[in-house]
């Protein structure tokens, strides 16, 4: 897993990547997320979106793929988006997690 800090706009999410993790440091849903991909033993890319600027720009450039989410924490499963906190650890519960059991 690895994490990307930059003031950039940060990349697309790529196919390839199992999960791509778009959150910031200071988002408690965002740690808990990690947290639960860290104890479940999934792989993923990280990008910390940084200041409340930058995040918006983000946020408002990622619309067209996410469905026009607002909110800060985006993860994708394969380059599609799977929702924020509750909705994406659901969604890796069910398609996941239970096909490696």
């Amino acid at each position: 897993m690895s994490d990307s800090d930059s003031e950039s706009m940060p990349p697309q999410p790529k196919e390839e990547d199992e999960f791509t993790i778009y959150s910031t440091q200071w988002c408690g849903p965002c740690k808990t997320l990690k947290k639960f991909m860290k104890d479940n033993n999934l792989e993923y890319v990280a990008f910390d979106l940084g200041g409340a600027d930058h995040t918006g720009d983000v946020i408002d450039e990622f619309k067209p793929i996410t469905n026009n989410n607002e909110k800060i924490l985006m993860v994708f499963h394969k380059g599609k988006f799977i929702g924020n906190a509750s909705k994406s650890m659901k969604y890796i519960k069910d398609n996941v997690l239970e096909k490696t059991d």
